[in-house]
């Protein structure tokens, strides 16, 4: 399970927390990692939601090509507000992830995660 905090509005400025665990079986940390810092790069907190003071945790699905291509995303937990979770499918939707790690012989892996979004004030 890979855990990612998205923290904005902190003093004005945006702020991202990450925290990423994994059962990683076929993965392993630092994969999970890079997949952490690609987040931190292409994650953002939709402005709609941080205007209503939205904040919540969003569980995703998706399965991961060898090469790091997201071939698909699934919501599997809705926030409660319907700008985080399209938020966090679109920035994954057709993404491409840090590739697998040479060691993981299977075509593809499954990945299940929460986004949490948090307002800091």
């Amino acid at each position: 399970m890979l855990d990612l905090s998205f923290a904005p509005k902190n003093s004005g400025t945006d702020r991202l927390q990450i925290h990423a665990e994994a059962d990683g079986r076929d993965v392993g940390p630092d994969w999970l990692n890079r997949v952490a810092a690609w987040w931190r790069s292409h994650g953002y907190y939709p402005n709609e939601a941080a205007r209503l003071d939205q904040q919540g945790g969003v569980s995703v699905r998706m399965v991961v090509a060898h090469d790091g291509k997201v071939k698909t995303i699934e919501l599997t937990g809705g926030s409660g507000s319907p700008w985080l979770d399209q938020g966090a499918l679109s920035v994954f939707r057709g993404a491409a992830l840090p590739p697998l790690p040479p060691a993981v012989t299977s075509d593809t892996t499954d990945l299940r995660f929460t986004i949490h979004y948090i307002i800091l004030h």
